[in-house]
């Protein structure tokens, strides 16, 4: 089965300019097995899904790692900075690192 994504701005990464009107495409592993504008893509069968980002800018493969794990549910950061010891910081930001969920290809 294929995901397609209908972009309505893609940025690849191995081009200067952007792509308005493209599709991409990956596989359940999370490849992507293709690019292209949205006159040439491959046909949707009836097990695949599509994505309708058109109003969107696509970035794949871009990851946001900034994260606070150490903060978990506290009152303030303050809370966090000033007032526990960095060993309590470092078992919290465990504790939380152990309850993050890898996000699904398709959120």
């Amino acid at each position: 089965m294929t995901t397609h994504v209908r972009c309505g701005t893609l940025f690849t990464g191995d081009q200067t300019a952007t792509r308005s009107d493209a599709v991409l495409g990956f596989d359940d592993t999370g490849i992507i097995t293709f690019v292209s504008d949205a006159a040439d893509a491959p046909p949707v069968s009836t097990h695949d899904t599509v994505l309708d980002y058109t109003g969107l800018f696509v970035m794949p493969g871009l990851l946001d790692v900034h994260t606070h794990l150490a903060y978990g549910n506290a009152k303030s950061e303050e809370d966090i900075d000033l007032y526990q010891p960095m060993e309590f910081r470092a078992l919290r930001g465990l504790f939380f690192a152990q309850k993050v969920e890898p996000m699904p290809m398709s959120a």
